[in-house]
Formats: structure tokens, C-alpha cells, sequence
């Protein structure tokens, strides 16, 4: 929620006496995918476009670091569409695919954070897989881990609370 108002000169410097609320048409450019914040608008990136990106670089194995940093998804929403690519049996490979490739491209830092902050929203079979899978990443990169674990989300950091004995 965004609250706007309009100043006025009081004794004690600025009278606030117009209060706001503005997340109403907030959530109208929202959903035009559109966020207008102090006057700076940020567009919501477009996951369904990056997933269709990810498809076609697949398909002619075109796929290196800074697109696995963009395809791993950020919340819930865009973690739902790359789920459902497992939904159709024409981008079902695509998703194995992506998946293979976020665990083999941790080695990148930037990967990796994105990655450890997938544990906030993996739930169901998926996270059976996924937790197995960044088991043994942190683990094999437990410096880094221990780096990343102190500005990984907090909820990505509560579902991974088992291995934070491992950074002292």
C-alpha cells in the first residue's frame, strides 16, 4: 500500500493533512502489470514470456548463466507457471531441463541465492526433489551457503533453519 499526502506549513514544520490511501489503483496498474511507485513505474517482469524464452534456448541449447538467473522463479506466482510447464506434455522435458540446469549453474553465486530462495515457495513432489538437491549444495558449498544465508528471504531462510549450525 502506497500512502500519499499533502503537506502544509504548521507550527512544528509540516501539517499533514491529507491522508491517502492509494492501493486500490494500486492493484489496478497491478494487474495492467504496472507498479507506480514515487513517480517511478517498474513493470512486474513478464515470467510467461521468460518461460517461452526457456523453451525455444532449450530447444537449440542455448542456455548459459545470465538466462538461469532469470528463468529461476522469484514468488509464488512465477514458481506456479514454471510448475505447470510439467502440466503439458510438449514442455514437461522443458521444465526437467531448467531444473537440471539451476542445480548445475549454482556454482554461480548469483544462481545460488536465487536458488536457496526457491526453498521459500517449493512445496509438494517438487520439494521433495528440490531440498534434496540443495542438500547436498550446501554441503558441497558451505562457505558460500553460510555468505548467502544471512540475505537469502526469511522464509527461504526458516525452511532451510537445519543448516544454519553449519555457519558458526
Amino acid at each position: 500500500m502506497i500512502l500519499s499526502c499533502k503537506n502544509n506549513e504548521s507550527n512544528n514544520g509540516i501539517k499533514i493533512d491529507t491522508l491517502k490511501k492509494t492501493d486500490s489503483s494500486i492493484n489496478q496498474r497491478h494487474s495492467n502489470k504496472e507498479v507506480m511507485l514515487d513517480s517511478q513505474h517498474l513493470s512486474k517482469r513478464d515470467y510467461t514470456r521468460i518461460l517461452k524464452e526457456a523453451i525455444s534456448k532449450i530447444k537449440i541449447n542455448k542456455i548459459d548463466t545470465e538466462f538461469i538467473k532469470l528463468v529461476i522463479p522469484l514468488n509464488e506466482e512465477e514458481f506456479g507457471q514454471f510448475y505447470g510447464l510439467t502440466y503439458n506434455e510438449n514442455t514437461k522435458d522443458t521444465f526437467f531441463k531448467l531444473d537440471q540446469l539451476f542445480y548445475k549453474y549454482s556454482k554461480n553465486e548469483d544462481v545460488f541465492l536465487k536458488y536457496l530462495n526457491l526453498a521459500e515457495f517449493a512445496d509438494g513432489e517438487y520439494a521433495e526433489s528440490y531440498f534434496e538437491d540443495i542438500d547436498v549444495l550446501i554441503y558441497e558449498k558451505k562457505t558460500l551457503f553460510c555468505k548467502l544465508y544471512k540475505i537469502i528471504s526469511t522464509e527461504a531462510r526458516e525452511r532451510l533453519i537445519d543448516y544454519k549450525d553449519l555457519c558458526k
